[in-house]
């Protein structure tokens, strides 16, 4: 296991114990989707920026919000749990470098990804069985970093996918507008 990968587990299961302690009632199966968003420039992103356009451009309605230094933590309507982190390091290289290797969709990836100096790690938490939802809200919660910071691209490391920005904004676009299922920027084809 990397480093980057631990990272993110410890991190994800952070947001599990988070969740159940904060709303300490019994739930079904949780899940976790999530993603990094890496960033040119070590600036963490402006939480109220942020959630501004998740509601006017990705039509998120944020409760429960919690802004702290470094993180942003809110429920949806829908019943999930978003934590938006940021962290003032890269992603690992080994692992980027990997997904950039497979990244036949985005052919300069790896010269792009190469010079981030940061990362944002978006966590969606909530129902197994609403699963296609929480990847929805992931989608919205991570065009909103996009939008709002100096991003070349989002590493799912669980798919070793690594999708540039404007594709990915271009799917969430269509995801909201047309309904559609921007399966790309989830699982790796």
């Amino acid at each position: 296991i990397g480093s980057a990968q631990l990272n993110r587990f410890f991190f994800c299961s952070f947001l599990a114990l988070f969740h159940s302690v904060l709303f300490a009632q019994k739930s079904p199966q949780q899940l976790v989707v999530s993603g990094t968003v890496l960033l040119n420039q070590k600036i963490a992103p402006d939480s109220k920026a942020v959630l501004a356009a998740l509601k006017s451009n990705w039509k998120i309605k944020a409760d429960s919000v919690n802004i702290a230094d470094k993180t942003l933590v809110f429920n949806t309507t829908g019943g999930a749990t978003v934590m938006v982190a940021y962290l003032d390091y890269p992603a690992a290289p080994d692992e980027t470098g990997a997904a950039a290797r497979l990244s036949w969709l985005w052919k300069t990836a790896a010269a792009e990804t190469s010079k981030h100096q940061a990362q944002v790690v978006i966590s969606v938490i909530g129902p197994a069985n609403r699963s296609l939802d929480l990847h929805k809200v992931f989608t919205q919660a991570a065009a909103a970093v996009l939008e709002t910071t100096k991003a070349p691209g989002i590493y799912m490391d669980g798919q070793y996918l690594l999708v540039s920005s404007g594709y990915f904004l271009a799917a969430a676009r269509n995801m909201v507008q047309n309904q559609t299922i921007p399966l790309y920027c989830w699982v790796y084809f």
